[in-house]
């Protein structure tokens, strides 16, 4: 069984604090996968700060791989974030690493992401993204439910 364990991810906030911040919401997202350059990324502009994100991805429910979504670009007011991932495709499972690689392809048949942006405390999912070819087995497998899906688009 898998659960939800989020590590916290938090800005440095010694600049400008912000006591009521609301809670972040994706504004855009954007999940692709190029062929050629073997490779996936991860792109997610947010309203408000977050306390980082993490995506999902997996086929059967039983090996999933999780990976972090850091915080590339905050804005000093608390009004925006941008969260980025990139993840090298490899060809064995066992060299496959949180964070740097996937053993996912582009082409995988039935593979199913889960793309979640955390509030401030680093551990509240406040807004999340489904994709691929089965984007609702999450629900299936016990792990979580995304009544919002987006397509994969190539590179």
């Amino acid at each position: 069984m898998f659960l939800f364990l989020a590590c916290s991810l938090a800005h440095d906030d010694t600049a400008t604090t912000v006591e009521d911040a609301a809670a972040p919401e994706i504004d855009s997202a954007k999940v692709s996968c190029d062929v050629d350059g073997a490779e996936w990324r991860v792109d997610v502009a947010t309203k408000n700060w977050t306390g980082g994100g993490r995506v999902w991805l997996s086929t059967d429910g039983e090996y999933i791989e999780d990976h972090g979504l850091d915080s590339v670009e905050a804005e000093g007011d608390g009004s925006a974030d941008r969260l980025e991932l990139e993840l090298d495709i490899v060809a064995d499972w066992t060299e496959a690493s949180g964070g740097s690689s996937t053993v996912f392809n582009c082409g995988t048949p039935g593979l199913a992401g889960f793309l979640a942006i955390f509030a401030r405390d680093g551990d509240t999912v406040a807004d999340c993204r489904a994709f691929g070819e089965e984007p609702g087995r999450w629900n299936e497998w016990g792990v979580g439910e995304c009544a919002t899906t987006l397509e994969i688009s190539a590179g």
